[in-house]
């Protein structure tokens, strides 16, 4: 018995940010726009083609995939909650070191 193994080489594109309230995501491609898919469906993102650019907005954060012209085209994006967490102290155990100069 013979096994074979298949390796495919793909470049992965990704896009990642945070943002809070409303946003308008743009994504410009190289080719031609033939075909477009924005995985999962089930988010109902609704996207607006302008010749070679992709418009939507996103009203909260999310983690999806636009698929320009089949799989092998996608893009991930990651689309993240802003922080909201400020360091402006440090804790009483921590002691501060002055910088040598």
């Amino acid at each position: 018995m013979r096994t074979h193994l298949y390796f495919v080489l793909a470049i992965l594109s990704f896009a990642y940010f945070d943002f809070q309230g409303v946003v308008t995501v743009r994504i410009t491609s190289a080719k031609e726009i033939k075909t477009l898919d924005i995985r999962p469906k089930e988010f109902g993102i609704k996207p607006v083609i302008k010749g070679n650019t992709i418009e939507f907005k996103l009203l909260k954060p999310l983690q999806f995939v636009v698929e320009v012209n089949g799989y092998h085209q996608a893009l991930h994006v990651f689309a993240n909650p802003a922080e909201t967490v400020q360091i402006d102290k440090l804790p009483a155990s921590v002691k501060r070191q002055k910088r040598q100069t």
